[in-house]
């Protein structure tokens, strides 16, 4: 008994070159060859791969010196989406020239440290929430949960923190008997060295009125708590991988 094994993909060749086409009487075919002549393949190829290098390479080395763990994770981010063109390109080279392909061995490494650089830049992205003028704890939950989303990990204590989101709120208070609110919520995120790294205000457009300011924020803090949920995740997203745009 014999058994064979048959391998089949799909590719896209540059640079084929066609032998005269013959026709089979037998068969009532015709037939041509193709084939390519590597040197020619690999010097229509060189741009590809010297465009998919610049494209990875940008926002790698700018991880590599970037301080801050968080744009670090937004620049790397970057680096392993182009990483996967850049590999793909190579994969195809190593098929048309192996040999010459080989010299791109160090950037092979540079493509598979990435995912490491990664998880070493989410596990410095520790963030304390204080929270500010919060009613009945509406506006910590829904922020804790769309915090924990991300690639920040919640700690319980500042100290611990290498960034601390300060989340004030501001009833926007009009009136006294009845009042009416427009509650808005102030995130601001500070690195531990005291650097900026995001800031917006999350506003109720519509007024809430009501005989208490109790009633009026039982009513009110819940919408507030939507809109976070619709426009800060968006934004957080944005925040880890705005490099890579």
């Amino acid at each position: 008994m014999e058994e064979s094994t048959t391998i089949s993909s799909t590719a896209t060749l540059s640079g084929l070159n066609f032998t005269e086409p013959y026709y089979d009487k037998k068969e009532k075919c015709w037939y041509c060859v193709a084939y390519i002549k590597r040197d020619d393949a690999w010097n229509l190829l060189l741009p590809r791969i010297e465009s998919a290098k610049a494209a990875f390479y940008a926002p790698y080395n700018n991880g590599r010196k970037e301080t801050e763990p968080v744009f670090k994770y937004s620049f790397f981010a970057a680096a392993l989406e182009k990483g996967v063109d850049f590999q793909d390109v190579l994969d195809y080279a190593r098929i048309i020239h192996p040999k010459t392909e080989e010299s791109y061995s160090s950037d092979r490494e540079a493509i598979n440290s990435v995912q490491n650089l990664l998880i070493t830049e989410k596990g410095k992205c520790t963030l304390f929430l204080a929270l500010q003028g919060d009613y009945g704890n509406i506006l910590t939950e829904a922020a804790t949960k769309i915090f924990s989303e991300t690639p920040f990990s919640l700690v319980g204590s500042e100290k611990s923190a290498n960034y601390k989101a300060t989340v004030t709120v501001d009833d926007n208070k009009v009136g006294d008997n009845p009042l009416s609110i427009s509650p808005s919520a102030k995130i601001e995120i500070k690195s531990k060295s005291g650097r900026s790294v995001y800031a917006d205000v999350f506003r109720l457009e519509t007024k809430t009125t009501a005989y208490s300011l109790e009633k009026a924020q039982t009513k009110a803090y819940p919408q507030l708590a939507d809109v976070m949920k619709q426009e800060l995740p968006e934004k957080l997203a944005e925040l880890f991988n705005k490099n890579g745009k």
